[in-house]
C-alpha cells in the first residue's frame, strides 16, 4: 500500500469527577498509532462543567 497510513488503531482512559455539588471535570488520553504512519500521535483532552 503505497501512500497509505495502513493499519491505524487507537486506544485511551478518561474519567470524570464531581465536585463542590454541581461542578465536575473530565479528561481524556487517547493514544494513536498504525503502521506505515510517519509519526505517532497523542491527544490530551480536559473539560470543566457546571450543571444546572
Amino acid at each position: 500500500m503505497s501512500g497509505g497510513a495502513g493499519f491505524v488503531y487507537d486506544f485511551g482512559v478518561g474519567g470524570e469527577a464531581i465536585f463542590g455539588g454541581n461542578y465536575m471535570v473530565r479528561g481524556e488520553v487517547l493514544r494513536v498509532m498504525g503502521a506505515g504512519m510517519n509519526r505517532n500521535r497523542t491527544d490530551f483532552k480536559v473539560g470543566v462543567g457546571y450543571k444546572f
